[in-house]
């Protein structure tokens, strides 16, 4: 990230390379050097937040020519991964309400968390894009402090760290209690399968 932020594209690309040797999918995260250094006008802002329901609604056709595209034998399916979807989308919308004043940092961080959103549209029919969209979660959970710390109004600030608090503490809490976190909960070791 830092030499996306710094704009040195060669170390960049060679640093990306060096990850996708050891976890191939790695290789998705050459679009954030030009992704985080886009800037979105109001109107393309709220494009994009149009735009989350239509790939949604259109998941399956839409993965079904990626998956042409790239040549990968992928067979669509239902995954159930609709919550951390729904949850990432609200939190893309109040960081384009509240970030009219952010610096490029921040909209970098903004604009890599859209393509979580992106990706998460997708889990619902199959993982790998789900997992895919974790290069790119991270970012929201830099971007949401940033954006609750530029709220100029205190009263407001504190309104929206007690929500945000609340939403995640429920989200943890239904994770825990509908979640199996990919068969390491109830954890059993090896050898007892």
């Amino acid at each position: 990230m830092k030499f996306v932020e710094e704009r040195k594209l060669i170390k960049f690309i060679i640093a990306v390379w060096f990850a996708s040797l050891f976890h191939q999918s790695s290789i998705v995260f050459f679009v954030a050097y030009p992704i985080y250094h886009m800037r979105l006008t109001n109107s393309k802002k709220i494009a994009t937040v149009l735009a989350i329901p239509v790939v949604f609604v259109f998941r399956v056709p839409l993965f079904n020519i990626l998956t042409k595209i790239l040549k990968d034998s992928v067979v669509v399916g239902k995954t159930g991964a609709f919550t951390l979807f729904l949850v990432f989308c609200i939190i893309y919308v109040f960081l384009i309400m509240y970030n009219e004043n952010a610096d490029d940092h921040q909209n970098g961080m903004i604009n890599l968390f859209y393509l979580a959103c992106v990706c998460q549209a997708f889990g619902s029919i199959y993982q790998l894009p789900m997992r895919v969209g974790y290069y790119f979660m991270v970012y929201g959970m830099i971007a949401i402090p940033n954006t609750v710390a530029n709220i100029n109004d205190i009263k407001s600030r504190r309104t929206m760290s007690i929500v945000i608090s609340v939403a995640f503490i429920l989200f943890g809490l239904n994770s825990l209690a509908t979640a199996t976190w990919a068969g390491t909960n109830p954890y059993i070791f090896f050898w007892q399968n």
